[in-house]
């Protein structure tokens, strides 16, 4: 059902997909409630905690999923939906086989796989960055130093050269789409490749725009700062 309903609007970059996810296991969470509310406040918390396990595992999974392409993407949402439902099942057993025994290391083991999830999405949002944008580069659409802070999640949301926090959003949030485009399309032909090539230029021409803002306060900070140090 979740699948169904987010499948074409779900983030592609899996930060985004992260924060959806906190989301999505609201209600997740709240149904595993429900069904254990005759039980310890431990059996619930360890449920609880195996719920945000497989939600963390499909929305990881659906965000991979969405930058394929094609037959790609509906194999890859039929494995996220599998693998998310076999974990819940797999936790939920290990749980009702012996509640007072198990229910700490259920509650454990969920917690690290949830963020265990992640590490799939987030290696081949390196993998991708890196390898699609390099095509920009060379063409001298970016710069190179911009291409290598792209790639790393924790660089690329601090990255003071990318202006204000709005400005950097909007260009690291193009430059990741950039990239998805740039694959989705490698994996197409006719018209559907035509449609991802429309895309890509149009993240370009966000990122051209970005970029030329950039250089515009430069140079406009250079003279101040010049007259500033004569003074």
């Amino acid at each position: 059902m979740a699948a169904a309903l987010v499948f074409r609007t779900w983030p592609p970059i899996a930060f985004e997909a992260a924060r959806r996810t906190l989301v999505l296991a609201v209600p997740a969470g709240a149904a595993a409630v429900f069904l254990l509310r005759s039980q310890p406040a431990g059996v619930i918390f360890a449920g609880l905690m195996a719920s945000l396990a497989a939600v963390s595992l499909f929305g990881a999974e659906g965000s991979r999923a969405n930058t394929e392409a094609g037959w790609r993407r509906g194999a890859s949402w039929a494995g996220a939906v599998a693998l998310a439902s076999a974990l819940a099942a797999l936790l939920f057993r290990w749980l009702g086989e012996s509640p007072s025994r198990n229910v700490r290391v259920v509650a454990a083991v969920s917690a690290v796989l949830a963020l265990l999830a992640w590490g799939p999405a987030m290696a081949a949002e390196w993998t991708r960055v890196r390898r699609e944008l390099r095509e920009e580069v060379r063409l001298g659409l970016m710069p190179a130093e911009d291409a290598a802070v792209l790639a790393l999640p924790w660089r690329r949301v601090r990255e003071p050269r990318f202006g204000r926090p709005d400005e950097r959003r909007e260009y690291v949030r193009s430059a990741l789409l950039l990239a998805v485009a740039h694959r989705q399309q490698r994996s197409r032909d006719g018209e559907a490749a035509r449609l991802r090539q429309l895309e890509v230029l149009a993240f370009r021409t966000r990122l051209r725009r970005t970029l030329e803002a950039r250089a515009s306060r430069a140079e406009t900070r250079g003279p101040d700062l010049d007259g500033d140090a004569g003074i």
